[in-house]
């Protein structure tokens, strides 16, 4: 059997580090303090720091501190931008940031120094670039009240405004600094990026005061310790760890033309004709169908193109000058790509001079392949990426240089430990080798190239950011609608307790089961927005249940299911995190559940096109789904569902009976359980879209 372990549990990517950060839920998660700061002051100057990562640009409050009346200081998100409002019975500061500033499914690390009383100093940086906004509706030379009795972080002071967030390293000092100057921000960001660990000893030892807050917010457990001056604060609701930690690295991507405006894309500075006997490309993407070339009329001379008919990846190289020369071509078979929707990493290296070439999916080497060329000169210029007309696609951490790359031996550009691509900017800050282009196309920043030439024009920008490839993807398979369902015969005892967590997206409003057992037809069908439960017991009992609607086609949607037949009226079922259901029939008491038998996912009978995934099914246990701590296990603060993995052989959920994480694309049945309980493919089962809020 071939098994690509594409997505296991990610471990700390920095040396020797826990991932560190905590995430917000966006419903009752926030820090907060009910009596202001120990030696609290009000004051013209301040400089904040905070890194955070949101997955929109709704309105929420990252921190207010108010009294009474109103904020003395708020800074929040609202129609997608960043605002501060600072007062003292008046508006003294007030700004917002332009549209494109803050990126969504990536980190923002943003710095701002003001003193009021000079209008040269006011200074605001995202990420390290200057995003000062040219116009303040109010810049008052008067102090701010930061003296309220109410401080909150992730929410405001009435609990109306939650962030759903990744957060860490939160600072605020009464003094103004010229963060224009690198070593400056270098107290808060380092060269490559990244939040710095301990920015309060930095702060300090770059001969400030002690500033009021400082959280580094590095665990759950840690989050409400300030390590300033103001003293501690509270903790509402169940903050989690952060799937990725802000000291890891982290992959970021775009979607380009996701409006189908046929507007978007990015171009490369003129470069005229540039001669190369080898090139070397790398991307993540989902598999859309897109191109990257060198264009000149009807003849593009470097021509990058996943197409939509065959999905196959083709790579066209040509000469332009003095005459166009078809050289030859290269191409990736479909069978070795993911769908439209399947973020992958694609690496592509030939070796014109010497008719070879090689490539690589996600870390998976092809191995090196004579190639013919015909006799001409390979040439480049400033390339374009864009889609076809109404068409949308994903793409990041670009990487094109003109050396040839072996990617069966030390691959740079994938991290074999971790499972995951790297980053542009870590592959540069590693091996040491600058690249003509290393664009990791940030939202916002789309263009920013930090190889050797110049940045990219957006066209049409901002585009919308995109999950990138640094954390646990829950990966699907899909049926074809027709033939396609897994099946496998499972003589197990019929338990009394059930626990199942399983993900499903429907592509048509159909009635079907997405989980199956034909011995007694008891079954999870999704109908019309609605989930419906049917299991039936050994004696004829049955337990149904119908949930409320919740949305109908093209949304993932959540299943969480625990029953003990002993107490049938207590059956948890949460359907998009929603607990609400109606009960139609209870008279299974006492009875087992009759699973022995047949299972198939999903139903056998007319299957329908779903993308299923993360399949987990536990005989015997009935877990407390109404724990939020132990729903935090299956499913993460910004609603993506974890690899179940490590908390199975942790002891910290039960074995299941089986656990479809449908990783392997060649093997879609594989069972993570430990169990070695392998799903039969019957008919067409293919990879899937993945898992997305």
């Amino acid at each position: 059997m071939h098994e690509r372990k594409l997505y296991p549990a990610i471990a700390a990517a920095n040396a020797g580090g826990e991932p560190e950060g905590v995430s917000f839920d966006g419903v009752n998660d926030y820090l907060y303090r009910n009596t202001d700061f120990v030696g609290n002051t009000d004051s013209k100057a301040f400089t904040l720091s905070v890194a955070f990562y949101v997955t929109s640009l709704s309105a929420s409050t990252i921190y207010e501190a108010s009294g009474s009346s109103s904020p003395g200081f708020r800074m929040y998100i609202s129609l997608g931008k960043l605002y501060v409002l600072a007062r003292n019975g008046m508006t003294v500061l007030s700004f917002s940031l332009a549209a494109d500033v803050l990126a969504v499914y990536a980190v923002n690390v943003l710095q701002m120094s003001f003193d009021l009383s000079d209008v040269n100093k006011r200074h605001v940086y995202v990420n390290d670039r200057d995003v000062t906004p040219t116009v303040f509706a109010d810049y008052v030379n008067t102090a701010i009240n930061f003296q309220n009795p109410t401080h909150t972080f992730a929410n405001n002071s009435v609990q109306n405004s939650a962030l759903q967030c990744r957060a860490a390293h939160f600072f605020l000092a009464y003094e103004y600094v010229n963060i224009t100057t690198d070593h400056i921000r270098r107290i808060f960001i380092d060269e490559n990026g990244l939040p710095t660990d301990d920015a309060r000893a930095n702060w300090i030892a770059a001969g400030h005061a002690d500033p009021i807050i400082y959280m580094p917010m590095r665990t759950p457990a840690t989050a409400h310790i300030n390590e300033g001056f103001g003293g501690d604060f509270e903790q509402s609701g169940l903050l989690d760890a952060a799937s990725v930690g802000f000291n890891e690295w982290q992959c970021v991507a775009s979607s380009i033309n996701s409006d189908l405006s046929n507007t978007e894309y990015l171009s490369e500075p003129s470069t005229g004709y540039i001669n190369y006997s080898a090139l070397t490309l790398l991307f993540i993407t989902d598999g859309s169908y897109w191109r990257a070339y060198c264009d000149n009329g009807a003849n593009p001379f470097l021509d990058v193109v996943i197409y939509n008919t065959t999905k196959s990846l083709v790579v066209k190289i040509s000469q332009f000058s003095p005459a166009y020369i078809n050289i030859g071509s290269i191409s990736i078979p479909a069978s070795k790509l993911l769908p439209r929707g399947a973020m992958m990493q694609i690496g592509i290296s030939v070796d014109v001079a010497n008719g070879k070439w090689n490539y690589c999916v996600n870390g998976e080497a092809s191995g090196e392949i004579a190639v013919s060329f015909a006799a001409g000169t390979a040439q480049y210029s400033n390339v374009q990426i864009k889609a076809p007309t109404n068409y949308e696609f994903k793409v990041g951490e670009y990487w094109q240089d003109f050396s040839y790359t072996n990617f069966s031996g030390d691959n740079p550009h994938w991290d074999t430990d971790l499972g995951r691509p790297k980053p542009v900017r870590q592959v540069i800050s590693e091996t040491g080798f600058q690249p003509r282009i290393a664009m990791p196309v940030r939202s916002g920043d789309e263009g920013r190239n930090f190889g050797t030439t110049n940045n990219f024009a957006v066209y049409s920008g901002p585009f919308v950011g995109v999950r990138g490839m640094s954390e646990f993807i829950a990966r699907s398979a899909k049926g074809d609608g027709s033939t396609g369902y897994l099946s496998r015969y499972h003589a197990a005892t019929n338990p009394t307790k059930l626990s199942v967590f399983l993900t499903f997206k429907s592509q048509a409003n159909y009635s079907r089961s997405v989980l199956d057992w034909t011995a007694a037809n008891n079954e999870i069908r999704f109908s019309a927005g609605r989930l419906m439960i049917e299991l039936i017991g050994t004696a004829g009992g049955k337990f149904t249940a119908e949930t409320a609607l919740t949305s109908n086609d093209n949304d993932w949607h959540t299943v969480m299911l625990s029953i003990d037949t002993n107490n049938a009226s207590g059956a948890q079922i949460r359907y998009d995190d929603t607990s609400s259901y109606s009960l139609t029939s209870s008279t299974i008491a006492d009875q087992q559940i009759k699973l022995s038998g047949w299972i198939h996912c999903p139903e056998i009978a007319s299957p329908c096109s779903f993308d299923l995934a993360s399949y987990y099914v536990c005989y015997g246990d009935m877990i407390d789904f109404s724990n939020e701590e132990i729903r935090s296990i299956f499913v993460d603060q910004l609603g993506y569902p974890k690899d179940l993995s490590p908390a199975i052989e942790s002891g910290a959920i039960p074995r299941p009976a089986f656990y479809l994480k449908f990783e392997d694309p060649d093997d879609p049945g594989l069972d993570s359980s430990g169990n070695n309980n392998h799903f039969t493919v019957n008919g067409t089962v293919t990879p899937g879209a993945d898992f997305n809020v």
